[in-house]
């Protein structure tokens, strides 16, 4: 009877104390749709997971709660939120998560937009902000890309001469890759290792960065299954070409001691010339740096503006008050230049010879020591900076304006206004562009460049908006969402660049009613490198010419779908006719 009891009571307190740790881990979690086993949620990503997610959050809320195979997720979709994650609880969202494709595209995260929060990357990002992409440096490289966008221009004056259409995804990705490359790595595109590969290597970056990777979701499994689906061959195929592209811009670097620019910067602290504290720069951290500014700098400007010429060629009133305003601007000048866009000061260095200074040690950077492996991280991260992001940007700029006939009219209108005459056109003069700017701005809107911002992790417990996020979740802000909120804009899926008319709101990272470049911490460095191209060569094109569709080819038929990656360029590629137009 004894032994009966002590079982008994043994029952007793191991119930009590089960349920007591059961109460105790259980957590207040954001509401999230039904899960399957093993999978998750998994199944509800579809092909194009941002517009996924936005139908979901629909349903389940601003904060919602998703899994991935092993991966807690809490996905983020309206202003209120994101300003919890981005803004109030920053510090502690900041962080990234492991990614497997990631970590090698990155040179094992040696870079800065996929490096976890740490000693490291706060170095790292005040290189960036300190002395990679100051206003001064963006303005040392205006010459560059006036001279860019001046051969684009004589391009498309040629086709015009002939009638001709041109593929503008295809000339606008050329424009913002010659640039990019001139800048960050003082070679040109043409006769460089990516000369043939170009665009194949930065799409297939794009899916590989912006894959939900198996790997991620089931750590044994998951390499197998990416193996099948291809994902892990497509990875390796793309991380060779662009290795092999940064050894042959650092090679020349090396050879030419006269020269000085950001990959320089980065090889000097490899070297430890300058200091970076108690970090050594390897040449692995130095690519993926130069990865990110290279991607970037080609999403913002080609892609954006094909996208504005898309959506003016179809609102012929924007289309004539934007002309309008721009010929205003320019009015009688000869050639448009970067100085009618904005004011920046100039300095010669270029990015490769301030990194090839870094790992020398010629410009100290705390305790950290720049090695070559960080240099080529860091070469990663302004290759995405600087090459996916203006380019994409500039491709769905021109896309709305030639399918809103309306907006493209008025655009034009203000640009010849504006710029009527001059001989040059300069950066100072996007700032009477006014129209101009709110069809960026709408653009940026309807096509954020990274409709899902890279996900963070929770570096601890957080409580955001009364529910619990434990440490280690993945956290997606959904820009898409946040841009088509029938509750932050009226009629979210028009294109109406007149809503920002006497708004304070801008893509800067202040507003989070419109985050194309994210905010915090992680806003991407490139923007002011990105946006300067896309503001040029706009004008060039609204100024110069007229714009139209091939013949049998109607508004209604131009395809507005994106492909989906980390950035999200247009599907079909934009063919247009030139029509040049000389103002006097």
């Amino acid at each position: 009877m004894s032994l009966w009891y002590i079982i008994v009571a043994f029952v007793f307190f191991a119930s009590i104390l089960i349920a007591k740790n059961t109460k105790k881990k259980k957590k207040n979690l954001p509401p999230g749709p039904p899960r399957l086993p093993i999978i998750g949620n998994l199944h509800q990503l579809g092909s194009k997971p941002h517009r996924s997610m936005f139908k979901l959050s629909e349903k389940y809320g601003s904060l919602m709660s998703l899994k991935f195979g092993n991966v807690s997720t809490v996905v983020a979709s309206t202003p209120e939120t994101v300003n919890d994650v981005l803004k109030k609880f920053d510090v502690d969202c900041c962080s990234r998560p492991y990614m497997t494709y990631a970590a090698r595209i990155t040179y094992n995260l040696n870079d800065l937009a996929y490096s976890p929060y740490s000693k490291y990357w706060r170095e790292v990002r005040k290189l960036t902000v300190l002395e990679l992409y100051t206003a001064k440096r963006v303005k040392s490289f205006r010459h560059i890309r006036e001279e860019e966008v001046a051969s684009l221009v004589d391009f498309i004056e040629q086709s015009a001469s002939l009638e001709k259409s041109i593929n503008l995804n295809q000339k606008l990705l050329r424009l913002s890759g010659s640039v990019i490359c001139r800048v960050g790595f003082g070679i040109t595109l043409e006769g460089s290792k990516l000369e043939n590969t170009y665009e194949e290597v930065m799409q297939g970056t794009m899916e590989v960065l912006g894959s939900f990777a198996a790997a991620d979701s089931f750590p044994v499994i998951g390499k197998i299954i990416d193996r099948i689906m291809g994902l892990h061959s497509k990875c390796e195929k793309v991380f060779k070409l662009i290795d092999t592209f940064f050894d042959q811009a650092i090679k020349h670097h090396l050879e030419d001691e006269s020269k000085d620019d950001i990959i320089d910067l980065l090889l000097k602290m490899e070297r430890g010339e300058i200091g970076l504290g108690e970090f050594q720069l390897t040449r692995n951290h130095t690519k993926g740096i130069l990865l990110n500014l290279l991607i970037a700098g080609v999403e913002t400007s080609g892609h954006t503006v094909t996208w504005v010429m898309t959506h003016l060629i179809t609102n012929p009133r924007v289309l004539k008050k934007a002309q309008t305003e721009v010929r205003r601007v320019i009015k009688n000048k000869e050639d448009i230049t970067e100085e009618d866009i904005e004011r920046l000061e100039s300095i010669k260095d270029d990015i490769i010879d301030l990194l090839l200074k870094m790992e020398r040690g010629e410009i100290g950077l705390g305790e950290f020591q720049l090695t070559r492996n960080h240099t080529k991280g860091i070469l990663l991260n302004l290759l995405i900076a600087g090459v996916e992001t203006s380019g994409h940007t500039v491709t769905w700029v021109m896309t709305h304006l030639i399918t809103n006939p309306r907006v493209l009219k008025k655009a034009q209108a203000e640009v010849r206004r504006v710029i009527k005459n001059k001989d040059d056109i300069t950066e100072e003069d996007i700032e009477r562009l006014e129209y101009l700017k709110m069809v960026i701005k709408e653009t940026l809107r309807i096509n954020p460049l990274v409709p899902l911002l890279i996900p963070r992790e929770a570096s601890k417990d957080l409580k955001i908006g009364g529910y619990d996020i434990p440490k280690k979740t993945w956290i997606h802000v959904n820009v898409w969402a946040i841009h088509r909120n029938p509750n932050v804009w009226k009629d979210p899926e028009a294109f109406i660049p007149e809503r920002f008319m006497d708004s304070k709101i801008d893509y800067t990272g202040l507003n989070f009613e419109l985050l194309p470049f994210g905010s915090g911490r992680r806003i991407c460095p490139g923007m002011g490198i990105g946006m300067s191209l896309v503001h040029l060569t706009l004008i060039n094109l609204l100024y110069r010419f007229d714009w139209k569709l091939p013949k049998g080819i109607n508004v209604e038929d131009v395809d507005l779908e994106e492909l989906y990656g980390l950035a999200c360029p247009k599907k079909v590629p934009l063919q247009l006719i030139p029509i040049l137009t000389k103002w006097t």
